[in-house]
């Protein structure tokens, strides 16, 4: 009503569905940097607490999986969000840890391994690390032997066999 001229720009850029989809994504990657830092705390209060450990792996998997978003990277270049950002680019192989510590605390939480598995899997792409997937499906044939019903463990077993060539067996997985 009584606007000046000025702000009419920042009004368009507001509504500019490309800057609300980076402030949205920003937000998103702001809050799992702080709850991150909180699930660590707890973890270092009481160490044995699988269900902190299970969620500080998920956090930090969708904090990774958030950083893959080309809006967000392009925003890491230009600022730093968080003292600690250069964990982000580790974040894969921090939920890992923590999926290893889950599996070390309880050696039979099927879905635990089927998300160590995961983990793994996902440090071998992007390091390019045959040694990698060889972990990743040894912790899914590991998690199906402890819940032959895990379908979710199943499926991610069945990719990884097909991306490392194993046609058939992967085929019999994903029946599975």
């Amino acid at each position: 009503h009584d606007m000046k001229p000025s702000a009419i720009p920042l009004i368009k850029q507001i509504k500019d569905p490309e800057e609300q989809k980076k402030r949205i994504v920003l937000a998103q990657f702001n809050k799992y940097m702080e709850a991150v830092m909180c699930y660590e705390k707890v973890t270092e209060l009481d160490p044995k607490d699988s269900t902190t450990w299970n969620v500080l792996g998920d956090t930090y998997l969708k904090s990774w999986l958030l950083n893959k978003d080309e809006t967000l990277c392009d925003y890491l270049d230009h600022i730093r969000l968080w003292d600690e950002a250069e964990k982000v680019q580790q974040s894969a192989y921090e939920a890992t840890r923590c999926y290893e510590k889950i599996t070390e605390l309880d050696p039979k939480d099927s879905t635990a391994w089927t998300k160590l598995g995961i983990g793994q899997g996902v440090q071998s792409i992007e390091g390019s690390e045959s040694a990698g997937q060889a972990k990743a499906v040894e912790c899914l044939r590991k998690a199906v032997k402890l819940d032959p019903k895990n379908a979710i463990a199943w499926l991610i077993l069945s990719y990884y066999l097909g991306y490392q060539g194993k046609k058939a067996v992967s085929g019999k997985c994903f029946k599975k």
